[in-house]
């Protein structure tokens, strides 16, 4: 079974660091996924994505809710203009509504994200990862 959630795993971070560069593959819920897989399988790679330069942050700081203003106006942002630019190049009405259905949806969640200060200190001590300041800009 361990190799089964391995392979998962690293199929699941595969389709994360595509979805950080293709507009209609959503990174993080494969980035979890790929925790979730690593968590069981793989405590190498588990640590691995959780201190990787680009992907263990965000991680970590959607997981436990520290995500600032700042960065949900930017994850928001970026998720709208990638939508755009898809309804743009497919130009279907029933691609248009299921798209902007998904980002409403997508864009509700990040905005009532709220910090779990509790969580946030149970995932740093188990996965010793310092606190961050991105919660407070």
């Amino acid at each position: 079974m361990r190799y089964l959630y391995l392979a998962a795993g690293l199929v699941a971070a595969g389709f994360g660091a595509l979805g950080a560069f293709l507009p209609l593959l959503p990174a993080t819920p494969f980035l979890l996924t790929a925790l979730f897989f690593f968590t069981r399988s793989s405590p190498r790679l588990e640590h691995r994505l959780l201190h990787h330069s680009v992907f263990g942050e965000y991680i970590t700081d959607y997981y436990v809710g520290e995500l600032s203003r700042a960065r949900k106006v930017q994850i928001i942002g970026l998720m709208w203009t990638s939508m755009a630019v898809s309804m743009l190049i497919v130009r279907e009405l029933w691609f248009t509504v299921m798209l902007t259905a998904i980002a409403l949806g997508v864009a509700v969640h990040i905005a009532l994200l709220t910090p779990n200060p509790a969580r946030a200190a149970k995932f740093r001590a188990r996965y010793s990862l310092p606190a961050t300041a991105s919660a407070t800009q």
